[in-house]
């Protein structure tokens, strides 16, 4: 609550107003403007993007509604506020924006200069606070000094992102968006931070000009990261103090009974993150963090310690909070225990172990339930005065600790009830088929001659091995230049369609999905869908963003527009499409015989019945009902 964010340093905002990293936002908001200003906002696919937050930096207007918005919040109080470009930008294409000089930051860094320098003669004494981020986060070259009146906001605070700005002139000082705690990283809701790295990061801030930290996370495990929170607000408040030190002192203050099996918990969990501090935003699966950190032996070394301190005669308060580190650890512990069995069932998957996984997973989900009344709240744990997990209710992101790179998949995901109803259990097989070179004309929409004559269809079943009510199959065929998809899908002739334009929300309607992966690492791909009519198509590309905090990260980047085609006709009940795809759209070579790709195609059908659309797949997914579990990816093999 308040009085812990005051004992543990924050003293609050101030006259500084932020927007919690975006400003663009309120200062032209699509509600208001975007039935009567089209083109205030980015050009994106050759139209107004009027659905979207991004916006036509070359207009004057926009130029100077985003300066209004700003001394808006000025002129009400406040002494600095935050100016930053919309979450996960796009660009503008139109033909002004493209002829601002230097690069898409360059072109906003310029921007906030124009502000900065118009600020100093209207608002003296009234600051900006400039975003570094995504597209702005290296710092503008064709400028090396700001008129005195902003400060840098940085969300990468690494000594290296320091250095960068440390030659800028009439910069007052830095803010930095940490994202040191928070549920979307590879730990979750579970313990994150050594120690150590909070004293380190605090000394170097403090050597570095930061006077403001926003936190993006802070305070979701309570009991296991206590002395972490704790740890981290003191280092600011007494700079140079070792980590050692403070975290005595804790634990002397929570522990004074059971001070000796607390300090051995502790010392034990510290020591394992500390292992995976360094490596911790490179681990890709939080399968492999936990089976990292938490091997059976310290697993057993953590939970010995703890039942110690359970075991001695505590005073309340004190037995409160080794309660509260029980009931995080036994979230943490039940997650491990999970991840070890699958570990063994993936090297050797049997009907036992497969049983054992699901035993788990009962007992965990059960626990989980345990916490919500009967409203999907949850609960607040007696004696304290929060919810637990910084107050996020969300059942299902418990049970899957977490979003973005924290979330659990299989087995966590898995549909226990309808797997053990068709007798199957996952074996982490896939679907393999024949790439044919194309030898002739590449037909359409007669898929049975031509090149086509020799290629064989592959039929795309239920999901999860369920029939379907449509028929959908699909040839492949290749040539020098092209990758080509032959579908054929059932779809009754009386089903009208409306096109959804370029980028367009295809996917509520009845559509053709294509996952592509040319390298075959199941890692990055391309994501390439169409409905039954023209100008009714989307693309992205998935994978290629490395930022964990960047908003298209694990998602769709609908940024990427491949330069493919596709074909519909529709006939007698049947629905046909080729897709054309250029190897230099998907950054490919030309396929040699023997070239392997991964990928997969799945039908979206709304025509079915019932409340949720029909989804068919080639390769079948066991493990969760969706299109783009890379696992599952069947193997494209060219002749």
């Amino acid at each position: 609550d308040l009085m812990y964010a005051y004992s543990v340093n924050y003293l609050g905002d101030g006259a500084f107003h932020t927007y919690g990293g975006h400003s663009f936002y309120p200062a032209v908001p699509r509600k208001k403007y975007a039935s009567t200003h089209p083109e205030y906002f980015a050009m994106i696919g050759g139209k107004r993007d009027v659905n979207g937050d991004h916006l036509c930096i070359s207009n004057p207007e926009v130029r100077d509604l985003i300066y209004q918005e700003a001394l808006r919040r000025l002129d009400a109080g406040a002494l600095i506020t935050e100016v930053g470009q919309t979450d996960g930008y796009r660009p503008c294409r139109c033909a002004k924006c493209q002829a601002l000089p230097g690069t898409e930051g360059e072109k906003l860094w310029d921007l906030f200069l124009e502000m900065a320098k118009k600020l100093k003669k209207e608002r003296p004494g009234k600051m900006l606070q400039l975003l570094s981020y995504s597209v702005t986060a290296e710092p503008p070259t064709r400028f090396s000094e700001f008129p005195g009146n902003v400060m840098i906001e940085l969300c990468d605070s690494t000594p290296e992102s320091f250095r960068k700005w440390q030659h800028f002139k009439g910069i007052a000082g830095y803010t930095v968006y940490i994202y040191n705690w928070g549920e979307y990283h590879r730990p979750g809701f579970t313990a994150i931070r050594p120690p150590e790295f909070c004293t380190e990061q605090a000394k170097r801030f403090l050597a570095s000009r930061v006077t403001g930290i926003y936190h993006c996370g802070f305070g979701e495990a309570w009991g296991l990261e206590g002395p972490a929170y704790y740890i981290y607000g003191k280092a600011f408040e007494e700079p140079g103090t070792d980590a050692a030190v403070l975290l005595e002192r804790y634990l002397k203050g929570a522990f004074p009974t059971a001070l000796i099996p607390m300090k051995s918990f502790f010392a034990t969990l510290h020591s394992q993150l500390k292992l995976t501090a360094p490596i911790l935003d490179n681990i890709k699966d939080p399968r492999q963090f936990f089976s990292f950190t938490y091997p059976p032996s310290v697993l057993n070394t953590l939970e010995n310690a703890l039942a110690r301190a359970e075991k001695m005669k505590l005073p309340p308060d004190e037995k409160k909070r080794v309660a509260l580190v029980r009931r995080d650890f036994d979230y943490l512990k039940d997650i491990v225990l999970v991840i070890h069995a699958y570990n063994a069932y993936s090297c050797q998957p049997t009907k036992e172990l497969f049983d054992r996984i699901s035993a788990l997973i009962d007992h965990r989900n059960g626990i989980i339930d345990s916490w919500y009344d009967a409203n999907g709240r949850m609960k607040r744990i007696p004696g304290w005065p929060e919810i637990p997990y910084f107050g996020n209710p969300r059942k299902a992101m418990v049970k899957t600790n977490g979003r973005l790179r924290g979330t659990l998949g299989a087995p966590f995901t898995w549909d226990f009830a309808l797997l053990r109803q068709k007798g199957v259990i996952p074996n982490g097989q896939y679907k393999k088929t024949t790439v044919c070179k194309a030898q002739g004309k590449v037909d359409f929409p007669d898929f049975e001659s031509g090149a086509w004559k020799n290629a064989r269809w592959q039929e795309c079943g239920g999901i999860q091995l369920a029939k379907v009510a449509e028929r959908t199959r699909f040839k492949l065929l290749y040539d020098k230049e092209n990758f080509y998809i032959a579908v054929e899908s059932e779809l009754k002739e009386r089903f009208k369609y409306a096109p959804r334009g370029f980028d367009g929300d295809v996917w509520m309607g009845d559509s053709i999905e294509l996952m592509l992966d040319p390298a075959g690492s199941r890692e990055n791909y391309y994501h390439i869908m169409c409905n039954p009519v023209e100008n009714s198509r989307y693309d992205a590309a998935i994978g290629f963003i490395t930022d964990p905090l960047d908003p298209r990260y694990g998602k769709d980047d609908a940024s990427w527009n491949g330069k493919w085609s596709y074909q519909t006709h529709r006939a007698n009940g049947v629905w046909r499409i080729l897709f054309t795809i250029p190897y230099k759209e998907l950054k490919t070579p030309v396929p040699q015989a023997g070239s392997v790709w991964c990928g997969n195609i799945g039908r979206e059908s709304f025509t079915s019945g019932g409340d949720q659309p029909e989804l068919a797949l080639w390769s079948p997914n066991l493990e969760t009902f969706s299109f783009h579990d890379k696992n599952t990816f069947g193997e494209f093999i060219f002749e």
